[in-house]
This record gives C-alpha cells, structure tokens and sequence, in this order.
C-alpha cells in the first residue's frame, strides 16, 4: 500500500533530485522510494568482511614488502 507524504526541501535540490531522477528513467517520488528502502534495509558490514578488506592490503605483499613494513613501524613506534 503507498500514502501520499509531504516533504519540505530545498528548491535547489528539487530541481536537481528531478533531473537525475529523469535521466535515471523514474519519478521523483521513485527515486526518493529507492534511495529510503536502500537505507533502511541496508545491513552492517559483517565483522569478517571489515577484517577481510584490512587484511586485503597486505594480502599481496611480499616478504620484502613486509619486513619493510615491520621495519617502518618498528622505527616510528620507537621514534628511531
């Protein structure tokens, strides 16, 4: 079921929500209904894929690579 809602906005940002919604094939009440259920239904980033992405950076690294790094913070840990 859809309700009718009454929204106060800026008039700059209408006119702007209106063109994108054009170019993107939909209304402007289409848009707005996408852009709320995106954000309300949006779940937290699971806690393995937060670490994954960190460990992700390293992942690729070389035995070099990674000695420097350990290097590089042992350094500035101990103010070297």
């Amino acid at each position: 079921m859809k309700r009718k809602l009454t929204l106060t906005i800026d008039d700059n940002l209408i006119e702007k929500s209106k063109t994108y919604a054009k170019k993107q094939q939909l209304s402007l009440s289409g848009l707005l209904e996408n852009l709320l259920n995106h954000a309300v239904n949006k779940k937290e980033d699971l806690f393995v894929e937060k670490w994954d992405l960190i460990f992700s950076k390293i992942r690729h690294k070389t035995d070099n690579d990674l000695e420097s790094m350990r290097y590089k913070y042992i350094k500035e840990k101990h103010l070297v």
